[in-house]
């Protein structure tokens, strides 16, 4: 097992936290992330300070 695999799973044995919740993240992150790199830009052009093509 590598030493950041063994981490995660010692954190989440001492926090006793769910695995929905691990779940949840590994969803989760992706389309929060995605949301803002097209959300990010779209509201600079309305805003105008990012030129649109």
């Amino acid at each position: 097992m590598r030493s950041d695999t063994a981490l995660a799973v010692s954190y989440s044995r001492r926090t006793h936290a769910r695995r929905s919740q691990a779940v949840l993240g590994v969803l989760g992150a992706p389309l929060v992330l995605g949301a803002l790199l097209v959300a990010a830009p779209a509201a600079l052009t309305a805003m105008g300070v990012l030129p649109s093509l």
